[in-house]
């Protein structure tokens, strides 16, 4: 129920709207909130309550915004995220990715979670990406503890990379290829390394069976080639329904699965080993843009953990077990 002197207010802003009312009409006897028969301070009331409304409204913008008002000028550089017109035409971004960059912020931004928020300014020597490859700001860890001034590219397919890396290296930067950015110290990079492109498979498409083909072989057994780029979920998700694991595992179901095999971590269990100990073919991509499938186990010994250093993994060819 209202207050009574939030409904005699109510009753006398409605009343003035119509004209003048006689004095009893505009003011009950003995009830508050008109101050007699002077609408003037009624008017005076309502301006000094709009002005208070006013100024809550701007702290609160202020506090809401700041973070998109990258030069202080009281209007935000950085709009909401935007699925088509975003840091290039191949998906939705940051719409100004020179003054902005993508932040998970759930419960901040008016699309849940996806934020556009001025960059922070960066020492001299960061690497810039390449034109037309899609840029997701600059990489971070997923803990956050890790900001990096580094571009965080996501080539769309094997053309896409090749240009990233041909660039890379005609600007002097190194390339710094990442998983789903679980990386807890410096393996990817860190904020005092300039000159750094991170690239990651997030995005990118496979051609032909190396996307996603499985292979079932007498006897029940079976091999699986899939996209490096590829969770753990994904393959997960095609093979398990089909009654086939593979022989170890890892808890992390999103990590990549070109970022599994490339470190010495993931998987493990009773009766099997990591994860990459299963791994039978891999197509790989080389400095210079070129392609190798790597099938022998004297080669593929050095591909397991190798951080990245010898090129980037496009493909895994995993050993299946039916269960």
């Amino acid at each position: 129920m209202f207050p009574l002197t939030a409904l005699t207010f109510i009753f006398c802003l409605a009343a003035s709207s119509r004209g003048t009312p006689p004095p009893e009409a505009r003011c009950p006897a003995g009830q508050g909130g008109c101050a007699g028969n002077d609408d003037t301070q009624l008017l005076q009331r309502t301006r000094v309550d709009s002005r208070a409304t006013m100024a809550r409204m701007q702290h609160s913008w202020w506090r809401h915004y700041k973070h998109q008002d990258c030069n202080h000028d009281g209007i935000p550089e950085c709009g909401g995220y935007s699925y088509w017109n975003g840091t290039n035409s191949k998906g939705g971004g940051c719409s100004n990715p020179s003054s902005c960059e993508f932040q998970y912020r759930l419960f901040k931004c008016l699309d849940p979670g996806r934020c556009c928020v001025c960059r922070p300014p960066c020492p001299p020597g960061v690497a810039t990406s390449e034109p037309g490859v899609y840029n997701f700001g600059r990489w971070n860890n997923w803990g956050a503890h890790i900001e990096t001034c580094a571009p965080w590219t996501m080539p769309a397919n094997d053309k896409d990379l090749a240009a990233l890396l041909k660039y890379a290296k005609a600007k002097g930067y190194k390339v710094r290829p990442s998983g789903a950015a679980h990386s807890a110290g410096g393996l990817v990079t860190d904020a005092l390394v300039p000159g750094v492109l991170v690239v990651s498979l997030a995005r990118y498409t496979a051609p032909g069976a190396w996307e996603y083909n499985l292979t079932v072989r007498p006897g029940g057994n079976a091999s699986v080639t899939v996209n490096a780029g590829w969770t753990q979920l994904q393959l997960m998700a095609k093979i398990r329904p089909l009654n086939y694991f593979l022989p170890s595992f890892t808890a992390g179901y999103f990590f990549q699965l070109g970022g599994i095999v490339a470190n010495t971590v993931h998987g493990g269990v009773y009766d099997a080993g990591f994860i990459y100990e299963y791994v039978t073919r891999m197509r790989v991509m080389l400095h210079d843009g070129t392609i190798k499938i790597i099938d022998q186990e004297s080669e593929m010994r050095f591909w397991r953990n190798s951080y990245g250093l010898l090129g980037i993994i496009l493909g895994l060819e995993f050993k299946l077990v039916p269960r």
